[in-house]
C-alpha cells in the first residue's frame, strides 16, 4: 500500500513533525472493524500497535513508541518506571503514563473493570515512586479513549496508597467514530499529547519546579559537566576568571565571609538563567519550540528576543554571557540547552500561566546554597495580589499608577500590578501600561527572572506591539548602594566623591556629577569614555588620551547643556573624568573591562554605553550606571 506522509502547518508557518495520514486513517478503520467483530482486547492492542511506527516515522518519536511497544501490559514495569535510567524529563513522563485495554468499552461491565484497573495500575506507580503530578491513565478499547489525571487525598502517602484511595478525573475522552482526515489528524495530535507526552503539561511553577528544577534528576543529568565547563573556562581564559570571581565576590560573598568561588552555586544560577531564557521564548511563541544550533544561540544570548519581539533590554550581558558568547564553551552549554528545550516540550504553552513562574526555583536556590541573599521564600501569589490591588487601588482615579518595587525578587508583585492596572483601565495603552511598576533587585539572577515575569506577563502586548520595549526592571541595591565598584554613595544633595574600584585601581567622581540635573552631563562624559577605550583598544595602548582632551570634552558638555558649575567642581570633574576614561581604556587593551571582560568574540562592541536610566515621575532616588553596574543614590 502507498502511504502518504503530511507535515501539519501551523497558523505561524512553522511545520511540526511529520505524520502519516493515510496511515491512521488505516488504523482506526481496522480497529473500529475489529471491535464490532468482537475481538478480544489482544488483538485489537496489537493491531493498534503495529500501526504506530508508520505513523509517526520521526526518529523523535521512537523512545515513545519503543517504551510503548515493550511495556504494553507490563505493569510491574509500568509500576517501576520502566527500571531503567531516562535520558530526558520527558521519557520519565511517557513512562508515567500507564494504559488499560479492553474488548468495548460500549460495554458497562467491561467499562467497569478497565476503570478499576487504571486506578490499580496508578496506585502501583505512586508506590513505586513516580510523583503524582506526572501520572496519567489512559483507558481504551482503541477506538474509544479515556484520559485521567490522579489525586489522592490528603494525608494519604503515596507509596502506601491502595486503589481506593485514588481519584480518576476525566481530562480528555477521544471516540474514533469515523476514519476521515479530520478524525485521523485529532487521533495523531491525541496520541502525541497523551502517549508521547508532547505539549500536554500544564505549565505551572509546582511543575517546572519538580521537573527541572535543581532538585530535579533532568538538572542532575547536567550539573557536572556544567561545573567541569566553569572549570575548564576558569583555567583557561583570563576574561572567564575575572567574571567568575566578579560574580563570587559581588554575589556570593555577600552572604559569607570567605571569597573562594563556589562553581556548584554559580551552576546552579547559569542553568536557572537558561531554564528562564527557554521558557520566555516558548511562552511568547505560545508553543514548544525546537531550534537548531543558530536559534538557540540567540535566544540564550538575547538577539532572538530583541530581533523577534523588540524587547530591548531583556537579556543583558551578565556574569554568565561568556559561557554563550565565546567558543569552545559555546558548544558544550547548546548540547544541554537543547536538553532543556527538549524536555519543555512536554509542556503546553497555548495558555499564559497566571502565576509566578520562578519563586519556587529561587527559594530552592537559596535553600541550596544557604543564601539569603535571594530570599528564603518567594512571595505567595495571593500575597501579592493583595499588595498590588492595594497600592494600585490608593493612587487617585484620573491618575494612572506608576509604582516602585524596591526589592522584585522574581517580579510576582510586578506582575499582579500589572494584571490589577489592565482590569481597572481598561483604556490603558502599553506604553502606560509598560511604566505602571519599576522593578529593581540585589540579585542579578532576580533581575534576570522578573524580567521575564514582566514579559510574559505582557506577552500579548509584546507580540501585537512593533515598538522597541524597554524592561522596567533593573540591577540595584535599593538601600545601601552596593555594588561591584562600589561600596558607599553618598545621599542625593550631599558633596564629597564616589570611591570607584576598577578591577584594583580607585577612582573617585565627584557626587554632584549624578545629581538629577547634570544627567546629561554624566551621560556625555560616559559616551565619550566608552568611545576614547575602543580607540584605545583597536590602537593597542591608550596614550591617545590626555588630561586636555577630557577638559576639553567637559568644557565642551557644561556649555552645551547650560549648567551651573563653578571652578572648582569644574576642574574635580575635569580629573575624575581622565582617570575614568583612561583606566576604562587601559582595561579594554588588556581584554579586562569589567564584568564584560573582553575579546571581540565575547563581547562585540567590548562595552556596553553606560547612561543615566530614564525613570518615571515618582519620588525615587535618582538612578545611574557606571562602568556597566547600576548605582542606586
Amino acid at each position: 500500500m502507498l502511504l502518504f506522509y503530511e507535515i501539519f502547518r501551523l497558523d505561524n508557518g512553522e511545520y511540526i513533525m511529520p505524520a502519516n495520514i493515510e496511515g491512521a486513517q488505516e488504523c482506526i478503520r481496522r480497529c473500529n472493524q475489529l471491535r464490532r467483530e468482537g475481538r478480544s482486547e489482544a488483538v485489537l492492542r496489537n493491531e493498534f500497535t503495529s500501526w504506530l511506527r508508520s505513523i509517526f516515522p520521526d526518529a523523535e518519536d521512537l523512545s515513545w513508541i519503543n517504551h510503548y511497544s515493550e511495556g504494553t501490559e507490563a505493569a510491574t514495569r509500568i509500576r517501576r518506571a520502566d527500571g531503567t535510567t531516562a535520558n530526558r524529563f520527558m521519557d520519565n513522563l511517557v513512562r508515567a503514563t500507564t494504559i488499560e485495554y479492553e474488548a468495548n468499552l460500549q460495554q458497562r461491565p467491561r467499562f467497569e473493570t478497565g476503570y478499576h484497573q487504571v486506578k490499580e495500575h496508578v496506585a502501583g506507580a505512586l508506590n513505586a515512586g513516580t510523583p503524582i503530578s506526572q501520572v496519567r491513565g489512559i483507558l481504551s478499547d482503541t477506538v474509544e479513549w479515556h484520559v485521567y489525571d490522579v489525586t489522592i487525598p490528603e494525608g494519604v502517602s503515596p507509596e502506601t496508597c491502595t486503589p481506593d484511595n485514588i481519584t480518576l478525573t476525566e481530562v480528555e475522552v477521544l471516540r474514533l467514530s469515523r476514519a476521515d482526515r479530520s478524525t485521523a489528524q485529532r487521533f495523531i495530535s491525541f496520541l502525541q499529547k497523551h502517549l508521547a507526552r508532547q505539549q500536554s503539561r500544564q505549565l505551572t511553577a509546582e511543575f517546572i519546579t519538580t521537573d527541572l528544577g535543581l532538585d530535579s534528576s533532568a538538572y542532575g543529568r547536567h550539573v557536572q559537566a556544567l561545573i567541569s565547563l566553569v572549570n575548564e573556562g576558569r583555567n583557561s581564559n583570563d576574561s572567564v576568571a575575572l567574571v567568575t570571581d566578579l560574580w563570587s565576590q559581588f554575589v556570593d560573598s555577600l552572604e559569607r565571609t570567605g571569597r573562594e568561588f563556589r562553581a556548584s552555586a554559580y551552576v546552579d544560577e547559569a542553568y536557572i538563567a537558561i531554564l528562564a531564557r527557554l521558557l520566555c521564548a516558548n511562552i511568547l511563541e505560545q508553543r514548544a519550540i525546537m531550534s537548531e544550533d543558530d536559534e538557540m544561540t540567540q535566544i540564550l544570548s538575547g538577539e532572538y528576543f530583541e530581533n523577534r519581539f523588540h524587547l530591548s533590554n531583556f537579556i543583558e550581558q551578565d556574569y554568565f554571557g561568556w559561557l554563550w558568547r565565546l567558543q569552545p564553551y559555546l558548544g558544550q552549554v547548546l548540547q544541554v540547552a537543547h536538553e532543556v528545550q527538549r524536555d519543555l516540550y512536554a509542556y503546553d504553552f497555548s495558555q499564559r500561566p497566571e502565576e509566578d513562574l520562578f519563586g519556587r526555583l529561587m527559594a530552592q536556590l537559596a535553600r541550596k546554597v544557604q543564601r539569603r541573599l535571594l530570599g528564603q521564600e518567594w512571595t505567595p501569589q495571593w500575597m501579592s495580589r493583595h499588595l498590588a490591588v492595594k497600592c494600585v487601588d490608593m493612587i487617585p482615579n484620573n491618575e494612572v499608577p506608576r509604582l516602585v518595587d524596591m526589592c522584585c525578587g522574581s517580579g510576582s508583585i510586578l506582575s499582579e500590578a500589572i494584571k490589577h492596572a489592565k482590569e481597572e483601565y481598561t483604556d490603558i495603552s502599553f506604553t502606560e501600561l509598560s511604566e505602571v511598576v519599576t522593578g529593581f533587585d540585589i540579585d542579578p539572577l532576580a533581575v534576570l527572572l522578573a524580567k521575564t515575569t514582566w514579559v510574559v506577563t505582557l506577552a500579548d502586548e509584546i507580540r501585537a506591539s512593533a515598538e522597541l520595549v524597554t524592561i522596567p526592571v533593573y540591577h540595584a541595591d535599593s538601600l545601601f548602594a552596593v555594588t561591584p565598584v562600589s561600596r558607599q554613595i553618598p545621599l542625593p544633595g550631599d558633596s564629597g566623591e564616589i570611591i570607584i574600584e576598577l578591577d584594583g585601581n580607585r577612582v573617585d567622581l565627584p557626587a554632584e556629577l549624578i545629581r538629577p540635573e547634570n544627567r546629561q552631563l554624566f551621560d556625555g562624559i560616559i559616551d565619550w569614555s566608552y568611545d576614547e577605550a575602543r580607540e584605545a583598544q583597536q590602537a593597542g595602548n591608550a596614550d591617545a588620551l590626555t588630561q586636555d582632551r577630557a577638559t576639553t570634552l567637559v568644557d565642551s558638555l557644561i556649555d552645551r547643556h547650560q549648567l551651573d558649575i563653578d571652578d572648582n567642581l569644574r576642574q574635580r570633574i575635569n580629573e575624575c573624568v581622565f582617570n575614568l576614561a583612561r583606566r576604562m581604556a587601559e582595561l579594554a587593551v588588556i581584554n579586562r573591562n569589567g564584568i564584560w571582560a573582553g575579546t571581540t568574540d565575547l563581547i562585540p562592541n567590548q562595552y556596553h554605553r553606560c547612561r543615566s536610566i530614564p525613570m518615571p515621575p515618582v519620588k525615587v532616588y535618582h538612578f545611574i550606571q557606571i562602568n556597566q553596574e547600576k548605582l542606586f543614590i
